[in-house]
C-alpha cells in the first residue's frame, strides 16, 4: 500500500460508500466527518507531523484506544459519544478490510475494539406510597363471585374497559 492511497481511501469512504451505496443521513456522515476530523488531528499531533502526512498504517489500534480515551477523559465527553466516535472509525475500518487486503490485520485489529457499557441507572420511578397504592388495587383477573347462576370473568377489553366473560352455567342448589 503506498502512503498515498489513504487520502483516496478516505475520500471514496465519505463520497461513494456513505453517502452512495450505503444512503445514510447527511446527519450521520457529519457525525463520521467530525470524528475522522478529531481522529485525524488527534494521531498527527501524537506523530508529529501534519495531518496530510498520515498513512493508514499510522492509524493503529494503540491510536484508535488512545482517541477514546481522549475523548473520555480530557474532552469530557460521554460513554455514549464515545461509542459513536468508535462506531464511525469502525465503519471505515470495515470499509478498509473490504478493498485493501493488505491492511486485513490492521482493520481486524480495530475492529475487535469493544463497546464501552455506562453505568446502569437505578430504577427509582415510584416512592414506597405509590408502590403500595399500586398493590393495593384490586386484580383484575380474578373470578368474580357467582351471581344470577354464572360464573363471571372479567378481561381487558378495547379502549381499556374491562368486559365480562361467561363462564360455565352453574346451578344453584334449589334451582333447575
Amino acid at each position: 500500500m503506498t502512503p498515498t492511497s489513504f487520502p483516496h481511501l478516505l475520500q471514496a469512504f465519505f463520497q461513494e460508500w456513505l453517502g452512495g451505496q450505503r444512503n445514510l443521513s447527511r446527519h450521520t456522515v457529519l457525525s463520521y466527518r467530525d470524528t475522522w476530523r478529531l481522529f485525524l488531528r488527534f494521531v498527527a499531533s501524537r506523530h508529529a507531523r501534519a495531518v496530510a502526512q498520515l498513512t493508514l498504517t499510522d492509524l493503529t489500534e494503540a491510536e484508535v484506544l488512545a482517541f477514546l480515551r481522549h475523548c473520555e477523559d480530557d474532552r469530557h465527553t460521554s460513554i455514549g459519544t464515545r461509542n459513536c466516535r468508535l462506531a464511525a472509525l469502525r465503519s471505515f475500518f470495515t470499509y478498509i478490510a473490504d478493498r485493501e487486503p493488505t491492511a486485513a490485520v490492521q482493520c481486524a485489529e480495530v475492529l475487535r475494539i469493544p463497546t464501552k457499557r455506562g453505568p446502569m441507572p437505578a430504577l427509582c420511578y415510584l416512592d414506597a406510597d405509590e408502590v403500595t397504592a399500586i398493590l393495593a388495587q384490586p386484580d383484575r383477573y380474578r373470578r368474580l363471585p357467582h351471581v344470577g347462576g354464572v360464573h363471571h370473568d372479567l378481561c381487558p377489553g378495547q379502549g381499556g374497559r374491562e368486559r365480562p366473560i361467561r363462564g360455565e352455567h352453574r346451578p344453584q342448589p334449589g334451582h333447575q
